[in-house]
């Protein structure tokens, strides 16, 4: 019996030790705490977009349009945007000619140790002034250009001008 009792009295006072420790599951924040900014999310569009009819109620209470509740699935319209990757690495551009369809935008990333840019020659000649072009690209450095009008688009790398390519634009 006196076993029992100490038990008793050891749990009584492990029970009491706890509930002071943890505060008895206050949820009071200490006055010298910092508050906590609540994170921000973007709504992101889902696959599929579900609406609800529901009946009209106006102030006098009755029901108006007693249909029941109709629930409508509506497919958002998908863009999708076209990227081209080209590559410019031993001194060309890889591939060298690509064709696409408008709308699309090309990427050239430079992987060579050489800077090397990508400027358009328009009709044959830079000075008639061109459509796009790059600042000298460092390796790991990218260009990029969306293509929205048709057409055949020579392009060429000032500092090496044996460097060239064509981009074919196509509806």
């Amino acid at each position: 019996m006196k076993q029992r009792r100490i038990i008793l009295a050891f749990s009584i006072l492990i029970l009491v030790f706890l509930i002071v420790i943890l505060g008895c599951g206050t949820d009071q924040t200490p006055a010298s705490s910092t508050p906590v900014s609540q994170p921000t999310f973007s709504p992101i569009l889902t696959p599929e977009i579900t609406a609800v009819a529901q009946p009209i109620t106006p102030p006098s209470g009755d029901i108006v349009n007693p249909a029941p509740t109709a629930i409508v699935n509506i497919q958002p319209t998908q863009v999708a945007e076209s990227i081209v990757q080209i590559t410019i690495k031993d001194y060309k551009y890889v591939p060298d000619t690509v064709t696409i369809k408008k709308g699309t935008t090309v990427i050239w990333t430079n992987e060579d140790s050489m800077r090397h840019d990508v400027v358009n020659e328009k009709d044959g000649d830079i000075a008639q002034g061109s459509v796009f072009k790059s600042n000298l690209l460092a390796k790991g450095e990218k260009f990029q250009f969306t293509f929205n009008k048709t057409g055949q688009y020579r392009y060429f790398c000032t500092p090496h001008p044996f460097m060239k390519g064509t981009i074919i634009v196509q509806e």
